[in-house]
């Protein structure tokens, strides 16, 4: 569904802005597919009695994406990792022919797919009450870093769920998710140009300190919990572009040893963040430079 929306949107230029929010929107884009199938299954009188009933109610007023603040998306997600498991759900299965529709509709009709995904649901039910945590528990309360500083919520969800922003974690405990690094949107990063100057941002979620008591030990992460990059500066700008035989070729400079604002730097000069610049400015730039040299120079 969501393919098929951007398909047929007027494109317009993408500015960075706009693709930041592409992935920290945290939309879940596999509920799109799910709940309207969840929502018929909720009419059903054999969801009226507690605990579907109770489990429906949250579902439905689910914002469907996976931010902190977002209750019922833990719901959501316990109960949508047991449906892979189950025989085929789809009433409009996968079509290699139509790669950009993926499979949909909920094949509620068979009474057994029926009473799969309630058995899944109800699973999902009682792992949420054996670790005591309510069906509408806010994401930020299961899903967070551990620092000296307090708890950070992490937003994002998990690949089966088909977010952008992958927070990957462990199982789920008693306290919440198993929260001792964060996997999935690891790095990210967003360059756009303007006035013969590249502007990129970029944020490294679990910061760049192994050190729990440095300074700045968590400050990326924060950031990261509310959508906010940091802006990379560039020491030098762009290079004219120039033309021979009517190709076009770009230059771009070296980023400086202060990429980031003092509040944001390891304690240590030769941080893991900066190796990443220079792989994503300088070891990828010339690998294309090699492999296309009327490119680029």
């Amino acid at each position: 569904m969501a393919i098929q929306q951007r398909l047929a949107e007027t494109h317009n230029a993408l500015t960075s802005e706009a693709a930041k929010s592409i992935v920290f929107d945290d939309e879940n884009y596999a509920a799109p597919e799910v709940m309207p199938g969840i929502e018929q299954l909720c009419s059903d009188p054999e969801f009226a009695a507690q605990p579907l009933s109770a489990a429906c109610k949250v579902l439905l007023a689910w914002d469907q994406r996976d931010r902190p603040d977002s209750k019922g998306a833990m719901l959501f997600r316990e109960f949508w990792q047991r449906v892979p498991k189950m025989p085929p759900i789809w009433s409009v299965p996968f079509n290699q022919d139509e790669p950009a529709t993926p499979p949909n509709t909920l094949a509620i009709t068979d009474s057994s797919i029926r009473e799969y995904l309630k058995t899944a649901l109800l699973e999902a039910i009682d792992t949420l009450h054996k670790f005591h945590f309510s069906l509408d528990v806010p994401l930020s309360t299961v899903q967070y870093r551990s620092t000296p500083k307090g708890n950070i919520p992490v937003p994002g969800g998990r690949e089966f769920e088909g977010t952008l922003n992958i927070a990957g974690f462990g199982n789920l405990t008693e306290q919440s998710y198993h929260n001792q690094s964060i996997v999935g949107t690891s790095y990210f990063q967003v360059v756009t140009w303007g006035d013969e100057k590249l502007h990129p941002s970029g944020i490294l979620a679990y910061g760049q300190s192994y050190e729990p008591d440095a300074q700045h030990y968590s400050d990326q992460t924060r950031l990261f919990s509310s959508g906010k990059l940091i802006d990379l500066t560039l020491d030098q700008p762009l290079k004219s572009a120039s033309t021979t035989s009517g190709k076009k070729h770009i230059s771009l400079s070296h980023p400086t040893s202060s990429l980031l604002p003092s509040s944001a730097r390891s304690d240590r000069q030769d941080g893991f963040f900066h190796s990443i610049i220079d792989k994503f400015f300088f070891r990828d730039f010339t690998a294309c430079r090699q492999l296309s040299p009327e490119c680029c120079t």
